[in-house]
């Protein structure tokens, strides 16, 4: 007698696979390095590279950390004469505040920790403040770096050799080109420098190399750079970078 073939349940596994799409993540790449200077009860400035690609850059400060009562820059220039520098400006704060600092790329405000800055704004007058300086930088991610974040400063005091690139050219890149390999790439500075504005004038070695002079090839060059990347104090002419400052009743002078 035939019998019907035994018939087997054979289990099918439907496998369900989502697929996340991430939202627009233009902002957070577009924004390469910054830092802040020009320090006053009132006002800050920070400079800002960023990616050919972005059109439009606003700086936007907020002393409540939820980000609630925002205030923005004017629109930053952006050209391919400044190597990707943007100067953005913020005044009208209120003196002796924290604040935090971020950057809306394109239309979009850039959330990332990497990319969020923090200052505090001088007391208009007397006050006590602690300041933090240094020279002779031969290594970006020494331990010193993070010692000095401890303290709080209100600014770090930077009176000259900030790298030792020795760029001497008539070439404005090779001196832009010493920023970017000889700090924003040091993650130690500038975790400071993210929240500690800066006060600064060059020596030998981060102006034109090793004992150089006003007679140096690059010293236009080096002057071009220095106005592109660093906030700055009001500047004299087109090649000095002697500026002076005040904090509470305290004068500073940077020869």
């Amino acid at each position: 007698m035939d019998h019907a073939p035994e018939r087997r349940l054979v289990p099918v596994v439907l496998v369900c696979v989502a697929v996340f799409c991430s939202g627009p993540t233009v902002a957070q790449d577009l924004v390469k390095h910054f830092w802040s200077g020009t320090l006053t009860a009132a006002s800050i400035r920070v400079n800002v590279m960023v990616d050919t690609l972005c059109t439009s850059i606003r700086l936007v400060a907020d002393d409540d950390p939820q980000w609630a009562s925002p205030l923005y820059s004017q629109p930053g220039s952006i050209t391919d004469t400044t190597g990707g520098m943007v100067h953005l400006g913020l005044s009208g704060l209120d003196p002796g505040t924290h604040y935090g600092y971020r950057f809306e790329v394109n239309g979009t405000i850039d959330t990332s920790g990497s990319r969020t800055g923090r200052f505090r704004t001088p007391d208009e007058g007397p006050m006590a403040f602690t300041f933090v300086v240094g020279s002779c930088n031969t290594d970006g991610n020494h331990p010193v770096w993070q010692s000095m974040g401890l303290s709080q400063p209100l600014f770090f005091l930077s009176t000259g050799d900030l790298h030792y690139a020795d760029p001497n050219s008539t070439d404005v890149q090779v001196h832009r080109d010493a920023y970017e390999s000889q700090v924003y790439t040091r993650p130690s500075m500038m975790d400071l420098l993210h929240s500690t504005p800066i006060a600064y004038v060059w020596d030998d070695h981060d102006f034109c190399g090793d004992l150089s002079t006003s007679a140096a090839i690059g010293k236009g060059s080096a002057a071009r750079a220095y106005r592109e990347h660093v906030p700055h104090y009001p500047l004299a002419d087109d090649t000095a970078v002697y500026q002076a400052f005040t904090i509470g009743r305290v004068r500073f002078i940077l020869s």
